[in-house]
């Protein structure tokens, strides 16, 4: 329990300090000292560098067991880890060739709006199509997971409906509104996306979000 207190404490100081410097993502790298991605460029920190120990004293305490066990056995892993009053953040786990790494993105802990992201027309009448397939597609960065917030966002104050997520992991957190919200993580509430995928069509679903 003191080994898990001290680790949260010291990757909760790395990610407020991320916060405070605006930068979007915390890399833990054996071999370097951690780094940010702030205003587009890959930044050193004041600390030591990483060794391998340091590495999984830090991530192992903080990560679910079940979690854990899988990243040793397959090399990667995805979840979320969330610091109380500062924000969530989605972690991936993967091993390369110089060790053990590790990157935090943050999560913003509010939703934004379509208005407030400044969406067109035709991205806020997707919120109220009655059938179809929608892809959200684009780069690392471009504002993927913030965009399907604010539809499933849009859908849930202005619609009577059961809204499924199905995500690898749970990024942003809906209330119900006039919408019924299951958020389900890969991992944690299903084995794959499969199973919850077909889980979900049993679900009396009218929305079904697969995230990445």
């Amino acid at each position: 329990m003191k080994e898990k207190l001290k680790a949260r404490h010291r990757i909760d100081r790395f990610l407020k300090l991320m916060n405070d410097r605006g930068a979007s993502d915390l890399h833990l790298s054996v071999g370097r000292p951690p780094l940010f991605r702030q205003s587009g460029r890959i930044v050193p920190i004041r600390y030591r560098v990483l060794s391998n120990v340091d590495f999984v004293n830090l991530m192992e305490p903080i990560t679910p067991p079940d979690q854990w066990k899988q990243y040793l056995e397959t090399g990667d892993m995805d979840y979320a880890y969330e610091v109380p009053g500062l924000a969530r953040f989605r972690v991936n786990l993967f091993d390369q060739e110089r060790g053990k790494g590790a990157v935090f993105r943050i999560i913003p802990e509010k939703i934004l709006t379509l208005d407030q992201l400044r969406m067109p027309p035709s991205v806020r009448s997707l919120a109220h199509i009655e059938g179809g397939l929608v892809l959200v597609t684009g780069p690392t960065g471009s504002g993927k997971s913030t965009t399907l917030a604010g539809i499933i966002h849009e859908m849930n104050a202005k619609r009577p409906l059961h809204i499924i997520t199905i995500e690898d992991p749970l990024e942003f957190v809906h209330s119900n509104q006039k919408s019924l919200v299951s958020q389900r993580e890969v991992g944690t509430h299903s084995k794959g996306f499969a199973p919850a995928l077909r889980a979900a069509v049993r679900e009396d679903p009218d929305c079904i979000l697969v995230g990445e």
